[in-house]
């Protein structure tokens, strides 16, 4: 499965099963396991998690191992999350 469309769908889908309760409170590890967890069920993508946890190593089929920095796509998760929170339930 190399079509982005797929991809994005895999991810999504995983990300709003994780973020299904209304009342959960995003912290920055939270978001970043959520986001590490998504990321493994893609195809042809060996995860590792560092004790950095913004830090992630991919490893492609092909061995190649990329370093990844999600810490924009945590705060990025996190901002979006909040948002929404306040959306569907406003302040009394």
């Amino acid at each position: 499965m190399n079509d982005p469309r797929a991809l994005s769908l895999v991810l999504y889908h995983s990300l709003r099963r994780e973020l299904s309760s209304p009342d959960l409170e995003l912290s920055e590890r939270m978001a970043a396991d959520m986001i590490a967890r998504s990321l493994s069920l893609l195809p042809n993508i060996h995860l590792k998690q560092g004790s950095r946890y913004h830090l992630l190593t991919l490893t492609s089929a092909e061995g190649d191992e990329i370093t990844l920095n999600i810490q924009d796509a945590i705060d990025s998760l996190r901002l979006i999350w909040n948002e929404y929170r306040t959306l569907i339930r406003p302040e009394s």
